[in-house]
């Protein structure tokens, strides 16, 4: 009989995410485990739904405002209705209440066994919210049997809570219907297509790269941008910048809007160049980018900046990246590079191809991290 676990996760429904469609919903996984889902309800009242095959209860409340304290009862009321074995094995993503709650169910004999996924430096929230995560951090953390994190930069920050902590690093990799074939070919004339999937986020500072293409431009025209991701309000605030409203007018910088994961692809395939520039700050220093891999899943070079390092581990690892300095003039000189050389990406995406392949997908690190769960 199949184990069960209780994934609660910090999304809502459907819950997209390269951890949950590659590690959680594989076959792989579900060979040896049953797993439920548990994510943010968007309407009143909850609701069952089945996600890639897995079970999924649309059932707490929104992390905005009392709704995060909300969700420590929910996630007990969950736990308790899910099973009364006591021998549940829960995981939690990223969420400090739902982690106090399930810690505490754990001291009681209630919980078997608690795996905490930390994606996220939750003390640089604001003032309030980040000290709560301290102090439930340094409360919880002793009861979890594994921390998983996506960049090895996370240990020495959670080691201040629990030096005991037992860790393994699952970086953001690939399902296997996100690692395609596909190699890069630019015909005679053909502009060369970059694009840009992910958040908008004012921390993401995007008008700093734009910037960069746009400068670009008066180097070297054969190439358009499209930008895929980000809210309504986002976009309309980089058109509200002079330079990106040229940019969109003159026909080289497209925004699409949000898309659903399984409309990813479709982006990706039709392009020849994936940007990955992320501002080194503290926010973003623990990242596993996951756009990067899908890029290189779907067959992309990369253009990527240094300063991240799990970003800078991968670059380095393969000649599909090109790498380069955070720096407006780095940028420019790559694109310049890199547009004018067509027959170079073609062979930068065989290595993506063979690299995606070989060392970005999830199945080594499912049948690594069954025992977590047993």
């Amino acid at each position: 009989m199949k184990k069960k676990v209780l994934f609660f996760l910090d999304k809502e429904w459907p819950p997209q995410h390269s951890f949950v469609d590659g590690f959680i919903c594989s076959d792989v996984f579900r060979e040896k485990f049953e797993p439920t889902i548990v994510v943010t309800r968007q309407h009143v009242g909850s609701k069952n739904e089945i996600y890639r095959n897995v079970s999924c209860l649309c059932s707490l409340s929104s992390r905005r405002k009392f709704g995060r304290v909300l969700r420590f009862f929910e996630s007990i009321k969950i736990l308790r209705g899910f099973s009364k074995s006591q021998q549940d094995v829960v995981f939690i993503r990223n969420d400090p209440m739902i982690l106090l709650a399930m810690s505490l169910l754990k001291r009681l004999g209630i919980v078997r066994k608690i795996v905490y996924q930390n994606s996220f430096p939750h003390e640089v929230h604001t003032k309030w919210a980040g000290l709560l995560a301290k102090v439930i951090f340094r409360s919880a953390l002793p009861v979890v049997d594994k921390v998983y994190v996506v960049a090895e930069g996370a240990r020495e920050r959670l080691l201040n809570y629990s030096p005991s902590l037992d860790f393994r690093v699952v970086s953001l990799l690939l399902q296997d219907d996100m690692i395609i074939p596909n190699i890069v070919e630019i015909s005679p004339n053909e502009k060369v297509r970059f694009i840009y999937v992910g958040t908008l986020a004012a921390a993401r500072k995007i008008e700093f790269f734009l910037h960069a293409f746009f400068n670009a431009k008066k180097l070297v025209s054969e190439f358009v941008i499209d930008i895929v991701g980000g809210e309504e309000h986002e976009i309309q605030s980089l058109l509200a910048l002079d330079f990106v409203q040229d940019m969109v007018t003159c026909g080289y910088l497209n925004f699409h809007g949000k898309v659903s994961r399984t409309e990813i692809s479709t982006y990706l395939l039709r392009s020849h160049m994936g940007i990955s520039i992320i501002p080194p700050t503290d926010i973003y220093k623990e990242s596993s980018p996951t756009k990067l891999g899908e890029y290189l899943g779907h067959g992309l070079p990369v253009l990527v900046t240094s300063g991240i390092p799990f970003q800078d581990a991968i670059a380095m690892q393969t000649s599909a990246c090109c790498l380069v300095e955070y720096s407006e003039e780095a940028i420019v000189s790559a694109i310049n590079s890199l547009v004018t050389q067509p027959k170079k990406l073609t062979s930068m995406s065989h290595e993506a191809v063979f690299f995606a392949k070989n060392k970005l997908s999830y199945t080594p690190v499912i049948q690594q991290a069954c025992e977590d769960f047993l």
